[in-house]
């Protein structure tokens, strides 16, 4: 074989081999509301997008500031890339809450319209 065309089958290769780990998280766009210590965080609070891994869960909010959320021992429990413990509830409107010990996320999807609540 040449050896360009072995190069371009060893990147036909490599690209395949990389596919699942890119089709494997899901992102979305969705609205963020933002609680510091109970005060809403007016430079967070926002358009925010979630990425779901099958083992993580992302957060970027409207500020750039984001958090990377893996699970935790428990179900509902994860903990931040700093270690901190966040407990997560889904409510009955769909919304999903992320809690801190200071600071609470709760995080509104619509997608039957594709509007924020």
């Amino acid at each position: 074989m040449k050896s360009s065309l072995k190069f371009s089958l060893a990147l036909v290769v490599t690209g395949l081999a990389l596919l699942p780990l890119a089709a494997g998280a899901d992102s979305e766009d969705a609205f963020c509301e933002v609680q510091e210590n109970g005060e809403t965080a007016t430079g967070a609070t926002g358009y925010c997008t979630i990425t779901q891994h099958p083992d993580r869960v992302g957060i970027r909010l409207a500020n750039g500031e984001s958090f990377d959320l893996a699970p935790g021992e428990h179900a509902g429990r994860f903990h931040d890339q700093d270690g901190a413990g966040v407990d997560h509830k889904v409510k009955t409107d769909g919304s999903h809450t992320y809690a801190w010990k200071n600071r609470n996320i709760t995080v509104y999807f619509n997608r039957a319209e594709g509007l924020y609540n």
